[in-house]
């Protein structure tokens, strides 16, 4: 597997492991799965988190609730984003550095024992690529512009994932943050094998499913490695 500093960081996530889909093969994948898709996981912050979201009210309360997040703790949540935006947080859940998820985590997550931080790197043969595809599209005439993504914005620092496990590279599309999974996309061939995190563990092996897309389908799709950072 390769090993993180190979890897451009673009960002870290408090998340937690989600149950794994029905759709997928109890034989082949872990009772529970770690991801950084929106498919199927939930993440702090989040979109809950940010005033100017178009979630409403209600979802903003049951997604803070799946952390344990009362009303209070979520305004302060909501305050410490609005603050530290662009400068230690990103759209729409990007965290720039394990020092600061770590921080969070101690301060409003530290009864909650499943919670985990993942780092996520670009591998940095695709550098060149994520450059092209990363940055938000143009400003539309009569319409307000589209700010950078989080995953975006810790690209452009540079920086190498600082601590953790290789947990192995899931294929997601990027759309301005990580959207679909290949684990929820009838696209990919999930018969190939996988490690026992439910990931590809060579970067290699993880570029040729990719290939086997359509070029009508490969579209922004990516290998993302998942590091375990606590």
């Amino acid at each position: 597997m390769d090993k993180p500093f190979q890897c451009v960081s673009v960002g870290y996530l408090i998340t937690k492991p989600t149950p794994r889909p029905g759709h997928l093969s109890k034989e082949e994948f872990p009772e529970k799965i770690f991801s950084a898709s929106k498919d199927v996981a939930q993440f702090f912050p989040d979109e809950w988190a940010i005033p100017w979201s178009r979630m409403d009210e209600q979802q903003r309360r049951h997604r803070a609730h799946a952390f344990g997040i009362n009303n209070e703790q979520r305004a302060a949540v909501t305050a410490w984003c609005r603050e530290r935006f662009s400068v230690e947080y990103g759209w729409p859940n990007v965290i720039f550095s394990l020092d600061t998820a770590r921080s969070l985590k101690a301060q409003y997550l530290r009864d909650n024992e499943d919670v985990a931080i993942l780092g996520v790197g670009l591998h940095r043969s695709l550098a060149r690529d994520f450059g092209r595809i990363g940055p938000p599209p143009r400003q539309e005439p009569g319409f307000a512009p589209v700010g950078k993504s989080g995953i975006y914005e810790a690209f452009l620092r540079g920086a190498e994932i600082e601590d953790g496990t290789p947990l192995g590279f899931e294929l997601i599309e990027y759309r301005q943050g990580f959207a679909r999974t290949w684990l929820c996309s009838e696209e990919f061939d999930r018969s190939a094998g996988v490690n026992k995190y439910g990931l590809i563990d060579d970067f290699d092996e993880a570029m040729r499913r990719i290939g086997r897309l359509s070029q009508s389908s490969i579209k922004q799709w990516l290998p993302w490695l998942l590091v375990s950072c606590g």
